[in-house]
């Protein structure tokens, strides 16, 4: 499995194995934003050539945060003291 930023460069992701009809499962966290071109590559051997499979890009979206606030108290007085929680 390889990944690109940009379609020309091209970096591995990890070495599989396949079953013995070719296909394989893998899970994959990317952990940068954008679009990601993937492919899979297989090796030159003495029997077979370099394969390279079609591209499929992702568009990994950056995480949103979740944050609540929270008070000990909603009705105060002038001075009065509430613990706040985010």
């Amino acid at each position: 499995m390889e990944y690109s930023l940009n379609g020309f460069e091209w970096a591995s992701i990890a070495s599989i194995e396949t079953s013995k009809s070719g296909e394989f499962t893998y899970i994959w966290r990317p952990i940068v934003a954008g679009s990601i071109f993937l492919r899979a590559r297989t090796i030159e051997t003495e029997l077979y050539r370099e394969g390279k499979s079609n591209e499929v890009v992702l568009n990994i979206e950056r995480l949103k945060p979740k944050i609540t606030i929270s008070s000990d108290r909603t009705e105060l007085d002038v001075r009065d003291s509430t613990k706040i929680l985010v």
